[in-house]
């Protein structure tokens, strides 16, 4: 199967956005940032004397929560940020693309590169409602829209051929 398409600054954001937000990988480093605030801010009150744990524990958790609920919101906006920027200044990302899966693996062609990757090299495949994400690592991977289907009973049937190539290597 072959198709070609062009992906948006929004597709290649709801890529890192599933990343983000459904992956272990994505899991366990917001928890790890929302720990590290949560230690640093204990650290920095304690040190600075702004709040002093014996005579208001109540002001202290508040202060905590507050900066952790300040990380929560901030960070999307910044990552959304990066990720456009990233996507309009990487070579490739949001060029025309040929994806076309074969029994041996999977190419992808673009006017800056021509890559074939295995079965073997591939990490997963998902698929969601608006997408089928070809992932070569935890970060990294291909992003194919649904909307460039004529159906999506031939988005269905395309995934079904990646998943069944990709489980028999």
């Amino acid at each position: 199967m072959k198709i070609t398409y062009s992906i948006t600054k929004e597709d290649f954001w709801n890529f890192n956005k599933f990343i983000s937000h459904q992956t272990t990988e994505g899991k366990r480093n917001k928890m790890f940032s929302n720990i590290l605030i949560l230690i640093s801010a204990g650290v920095f009150f304690h040190f600075t004397k702004l709040v002093d744990i014996n005579d208001s524990i109540l002001l202290t958790i508040a202060w905590i929560l507050g900066l952790s609920i300040a990380n929560y919101i901030t960070r999307y906006p910044m990552a959304k940020r990066r990720a456009f920027k990233f996507a309009k200044t990487e070579k490739g990302i949001l060029d025309e693309q040929t994806i076309e899966i074969k029994l041996e693996g999977i190419s992808k062609v673009t006017h800056s590169s021509n890559n074939f990757y295995k079965w073997t090299a591939i990490s997963r495949i998902d698929m969601i409602d608006e997408y089928i994400f070809v992932f070569l690592n935890k970060r990294k991977g291909i992003v194919i829209p649904k909307r460039v289907f004529k159906s999506e009973n031939e988005a269905i049937q395309f995934y079904n051929t990646a998943i069944g190539y990709f489980k028999s290597s």
